[in-house]
């Protein structure tokens, strides 16, 4: 027993006239739904420095790119220590604080972990001297806050 399929041309438009409106109220639907949500988000702003660090020190190219490396992931951990994101906050006025506001340990620790998530550190280059003896570092340092004016100064 075989079944065929007897759909010629005007059936196939017929099919798709009658399902038309589902698939429009569908798409409709869910762009309302995804305008609706990016509205409702805050805006978050994006601020990027970028910090080179030169350094004269002679090394091998593998030692140096090695030694580089850790260097960035020492810095990393300066830049995002709880101490130094507590000091940022209080300079530029975040979550409230200002330079005088004594902050407890327990509230520090939540306040490092929310400027964590608010902040990145990428490597973008190491240059460890194919063109003569040096070891260069660049690093990005990335910040997202609502804020526009906040965010551009810090």
């Amino acid at each position: 027993m075989s079944l065929k399929s007897d759909m010629n041309l005007n059936d196939y438009v017929n099919l798709i006239k009658r399902k038309l409106t589902i698939v429009v109220v569908f798409f409709v639907t869910a762009f309302v739904i995804a305008v609706s949500y990016a509205l409702y988000l805050p805006p978050v702003y994006e601020s990027v420095g970028t910090i080179l660090i030169k350094s004269q020190e002679v090394q091998p190219a593998q030692a140096a790119s090695k030694f580089a490396v850790d260097r960035f992931e020492a810095m990393k951990k300066v830049v995002l220590s709880n101490e130094a994101l507590i000091n940022l906050a209080k300079k530029y006025h975040l979550f409230d604080l200002n330079e005088t506001s004594v902050v407890a340990p327990e509230a520090m620790v939540e306040l490092s972990k929310i400027m964590r998530l608010k902040t990145k550190v990428e490597l973008v280059q190491v240059d460890t001297g194919a063109w003569g003896p040096k070891d260069n570092i660049a690093f990005q340092v990335i910040v997202n806050l609502n804020k526009p004016e906040t965010t551009y100064n810090v």
